[in-house]
């Protein structure tokens, strides 16, 4: 190879490389300072809006708002489906609450997680609340999944909500995720598989909110 081939080659190679590392540069690790719309948060969350910077280490409570259901669809009543929906609907926001504050005690976290049927306690602190409704709980199809496989009939739960400050009532974080299942034993139970699925979207939702005090260090 010529002096003049090998030349060439190497300022290809410096120009992509100073490509790289200005692509580097300008990435935002985990998002987390970034405001607008993301979707597929870190990979793992569906829908997220950071609406104003937040920083988890600043507050010392987080009240989990009951979920609001009001306007979630129910199967038939004269099916099979409709009551282990009902009832895991109904149970929704303790699952959700304890599968998130879950992931605070597996991260040791001194948040103080309060549920909806808790009672707040203690000094005026500074405070986070969740607020979300359920906009789909839908069991699918236990004979799909059994017969077709490969996805079909799949059971999925979706939870929309926001992170709002409590003192100010003013929203920083609002987010959207689903959860799905599509493999059990004879299709899957109704009730496990929706149950599953809630406790997923409220142990993603955990995950998330740790970011932030992940971002603050």
């Amino acid at each position: 190879m010529c002096r003049t081939h090998v030349r060439i080659i190497s300022s290809i190679i410096c120009i992509l490389f100073i490509c790289l590392l200005c692509s580097c540069a300008h990435q935002t690790p985990n998002n987390v300072a970034s405001h607008g719309i993301v979707k597929d948060w870190n990979g793992f969350i569906d829908e997220i809006e950071i609406l104003e910077p937040l920083n988890l280490s600043d507050y010392s409570r987080l009240i989990v708002a009951k979920l609001d259901t009001s306007a979630t669809t129910l199967p038939p009543a004269d099916e099979n489906t409709y009551e282990p929906t009902k009832i895991v609907l109904k149970s929704s926001a303790d699952i959700f609450t304890n599968a998130l504050r879950d992931q605070f005690k597996e991260a040791k976290s001194s948040l103080e997680i309060v549920g909806p049927e808790d009672k707040v306690t203690g000094a005026d602190i500074r405070t986070l609340l969740v607020k979300g409704k359920v906009t789909e709980m839908n069991p699918g199809s236990q004979a799909l999944r059994y017969w077709v496989g490969f996805g079909a009939g799949k059971s999925r739960v979706e939870v929309a909500g926001e992170i709002i400050d409590a003192k100010s009532n003013k929203p920083m974080v609002k987010f959207k995720h689903a959860k799905a299942s599509g493999i059990g034993v004879f299709g899957g139970d109704y009730q496990k598989f929706l149950t599953d699925n809630t406790h997923d979207v409220g142990e993603d939702i955990g995950k998330m909110l740790l970011y932030f005090v992940t971002s603050s260090k």
